[in-house]
């Protein structure tokens, strides 16, 4: 098993992934609610990281080269599995029994 010391910083794959998905940085900016600057410091900070180009640039868009097309499939998974996860844990508590408030004249009816 990897150490976790392996793994790069989470907000650097966030951005990764989503600017995978969306293809440019505005996009992605709006979907994350970040400025532009920052998704485009998390990519070239975790480009820096990897050692590896994982997008090629062009007119305004970013295209993944193979590597990156390699490595977005592989880490794609495990934000599918955190997803099911909240899901699955946000739908657990909103489950919990239904509380009604009523003063005791509206309730004795």
């Amino acid at each position: 098993m990897k150490r976790i010391e392996n793994i790069p910083p989470l907000n650097a794959l966030r951005a990764f992934e989503a600017v995978a998905r969306y293809g440019t940085i505005a996009q992605t900016s709006t979907h994350l609610n970040v400025s532009s600057s920052s998704i485009s410091q998390h990519i070239n900070s975790l480009e820096a990281r990897l050692k590896v180009k994982l997008f090629e640039r062009r007119n305004n868009r970013l295209f993944l080269t193979a590597e990156g097309r390699e490595y977005f499939e592989a880490i794609r998974p495990a934000f599918d599995m955190i997803s099911r996860a909240t899901t699955a844990l946000v739908a657990t508590k909103e489950q919990g029994p239904l509380r009604i408030s009523v003063i005791p004249s509206l309730a004795h009816g």
